[in-house]
């Protein structure tokens, strides 16, 4: 990452060396982004199914989980297939092809996530007294 000006005083980067830092933040931040959120709620939600005795209970949480999973590797690939080279996402300049209504899909995917937050954090604790 230092060949790319990562480290470096910010005079001493050039405006394409400062694209690619940004893209490479884009790219990990996309991915770390729903890697961090389905975790947190899916550790939530294994928490509960290790206390829930109820089936209904723990078909709920069965069908959290799996989800939270497809709706998070839909996200990510929405997220990076918007634009065709991926690096258009970024530059306009750069030839090709965006479909930039994915924003649509990423809201619906996010508020799905936060739903079944919810769901998780306001009435699964109620069944237990908690």
């Amino acid at each position: 990452m230092t060949d790319v000006g990562l480290g470096d005083h910010i005079d001493n980067i050039t405006m394409e060396m400062r694209m690619e830092i940004v893209l490479y933040g884009v790219i990990a931040g996309s991915v770390f982004l729903n890697i961090a959120v389905t975790w947190s709620k899916s550790s939530f939600a294994i928490s509960l199914l290790r206390i829930s005795t109820d089936k209904w209970v723990r078909h709920v949480l069965w069908f959290i989980l799996g989800s939270l999973h497809v709706i998070m590797v839909f996200n990510l690939a929405f997220s990076w297939l918007q634009c065709i080279p991926f690096a258009k996402v970024l530059n306009d300049d750069i030839e090709g092809v965006c479909y930039r209504e994915q924003y649509g899909w990423a809201m619906f995917g996010f508020g799905c996530k936060l739903a079944m937050d919810d769901t998780l954090a306001g009435v699964t604790p109620y069944k237990y007294g908690c």
